[in-house]
């Protein structure tokens, strides 16, 4: 039998402890899978700075294997006070100064730039079959900087062999 507002006898609808109940799981499954969407986005990051480090690392090595041919050729083209290419063992830090961002910045290799959110570095050592060039590229720790906090432990070492 069914009573005026047309639900059998005995029916009952859901108490509000239930909705309560259900509320709070439905919240926890909502926080889990925006947590998993945070972690991500965090891994991406890191991974683009990586990229782009590992990127500019490279661009390096070409910047120095190509003023190695330029200086083979011809000497006089050799541009030793933006690009050395003797081994002194000491890092030579992009730019290697003031007058060299020209060399180094968008109208030259394309690697540096002022305010960069990290430093390049490039040590040139003697090898076997002709010259070691190492690249180290390491984000900066404080003022500007990759977005995200895992890309700060994300430093690339780039290692090359040039004639």
């Amino acid at each position: 039998m069914t009573t005026d507002r047309g639900t059998k006898k005995g029916e009952k609808g859901m108490t509000l402890v239930e909705v309560l109940f259900a509320l709070l799981i439905l919240t926890f499954i909502s926080l889990a899978t925006l947590e998993l969407f945070s972690l991500s986005v965090a891994q991406s990051l890191g991974a683009y700075s990586r990229t782009d480090l590992s990127y500019r690392a490279e661009r390096v090595v070409e910047a120095v294997r190509l003023q190695a041919a330029l200086a083979q050729r011809d000497p006089a083209t050799n541009n030793a006070d933006c690009c050395p290419l003797a081994a002194t063992g000491t890092p030579n830090v992009l730019p290697v100064t003031d007058n060299c961002s020209a060399f180094w910045g968008d109208n030259g290799a394309g690697v540096w730039q002022p305010g960069a959110p990290f430093t390049l570095s490039y040590t040139v050592t003697p090898g076997a079959l002709g010259r070691v060039v190492t690249v180290e590229a390491v984000p900066n720790s404080g003022g500007s900087r990759y977005i995200g906090s895992v890309s700060s432990a994300k430093a690339v070492r780039y290692v090359a062999q040039i004639q």
